[in-house]
């Protein structure tokens, strides 16, 4: 416990001098002698970025493909100021980069639509990178379909952190923002929508293990921005299309009652038909979803009605096997008499279920980054506290 309080106050303190720092270096362009001496030298680059469109969310690919704007900005030197004086259309301005080219992690595939670079207010370099891209990230389906998604963008400089930090866009408020005029998804209602800066451990990603704190050791951290969209998914349709059919199947097992219980041959071919309509329904299902080490709730609802069937089936076959008629009615009748009933209760204890787990998918909207989602390892654990020093750079008053 003593440890991890003093990791908890040396990441407070590093949050501390970072915060102050980026302030005064993006207010004025002046840095702190008094400083560490690495942040004396450190450019802070303000990101944001702008979401056109969402033109598909496919959760049997676990992807998303948008259009969007890229927006990098950090102070101008004099000599670059004199650059951007001089240019004209023949010979653009183009300053030198601060960092390596900037990437996003998780992509699938990107491509560059148009640049531009250019000097506002005649103190920021801008650089304007407009972009198709496909991301992709593990999708959590385990409430399938009722389920909320974190789309997430991961952004990063090359650079660790003793040359570059990533800090909120210059204008308050425009660290991202989303045109939801053409979403063009029909499926999906957007939610919420944030950004999410962090230091990154990438020693621990080489090591294996955990490194100091970044203010020590800023040369094994990357500064990363973690652009998150939550989107929740409109359940009414797979609902409908799917899970009220699958009700219907389970009710029509007890059809199997109104047979007469020495007919084996026709209560047997009965149920094997409700069972290949529940194997074409778990098909569908499989065709929805990726593939996943572990069971969706609609998955599980699936299973228990393929038991049902096979439950009525094997009471078939008890009840057919007697020769007394009399025997296999009486038989017959207790079986569905006790089962229809706890087929009820089932079903309503289903739906307060759901209603809990729709409940728990709702409290995901707006939650932190690190607890709404499995972040996979090649973000570099980022929600381990003794991997990743997390800094949250709040929105300044910059000139």
């Amino acid at each position: 416990m003593a440890d991890e309080e003093a990791l908890k106050q040396e990441i407070t303190a590093a949050e501390e001098t970072v915060q102050s720092s980026a302030a005064k270096t993006v207010s004025s362009g002046e840095v702190d002698s008094d400083e560490p001496e690495f942040l004396q030298n450190v450019i802070y680059v303000g990101v944001r970025m702008r979401l056109d469109q969402i033109s598909e969310i496919s959760t049997v690919d676990q992807s998303y493909t948008v259009h969007g704007l890229l927006e990098l900005d950090w102070l101008a030197s004099e000599e670059e100021k004199q650059r951007d004086a001089a240019s004209s259309s023949a010979n653009p301005y183009k300053p030198d980069p601060p960092c390596f080219w900037p990437a996003f992690q998780n992509t699938v595939e990107f491509s560059t639509i148009k640049e531009d670079w250019e000097i506002s207010d005649d103190k920021w370099n801008v650089h304007s990178i407009w972009f198709k891209g496909k991301f992709t990230e593990s999708f959590e389906v385990q409430n399938f379909p009722f389920d909320v998604q974190d789309m997430t963008f991961v952004f990063f400089v090359e650079n660790y952190m003793k040359r570059v930090i990533l800090v909120p866009y210059r204008e308050q408020g425009q660290t991202f923002q989303l045109n939801r005029t053409y979403l063009s998804i029909q499926d999906w209602d957007i939610v919420h929508n944030d950004a999410n800066f962090r230091a990154i451990d990438w020693g621990m990603a080489r090591t294996g293990k955990p490194s100091a704190p970044w203010m020590e050791v800023p040369g094994d951290y990357a500064s990363t921005v973690f652009f998150r969209v939550q989107a929740r998914r409109k359940s009414y349709a797979f609902s409908v299309r799917i899970l009220f059919w699958m009700f219907m199947l389970s009710l029509i097992t007890f059809g199997q009652a109104g047979m007469d219980a020495t007919d084996i041959e026709g209560r047997l071919a009965y149920s094997i038909g409700l069972v290949f309509a529940v194997v074409a329904f778990q098909i569908i299902i499989g065709d929805s979803l990726p593939s996943v080490p572990y069971l969706t709730l609609v998955d599980r609802y699936n299973i228990l009605v393929f038991l049902l069937i096979i439950g009525c089936m094997f009471e078939a076959l008890i009840v057919g096997w007697k020769e007394d008629g009399l025997v296999a009615d009486a038989f017959d009748w207790w079986f569905y008499a006790i089962l229809f009933p706890l087929y009820v209760v089932f079903h309503i204890g289903g739906v307060i279920y759901i209603k809990r787990k729709i409940v728990e998918e709702d409290e995901k909207i707006g939650d932190t980054l690190e607890s709404t989602q499995d972040i996979q390892p090649s973000f570099m654990n980022v929600s381990s506290e003794q991997a990743t020093a997390n800094y949250v750079i709040p929105h300044h008053k910059w000139e």
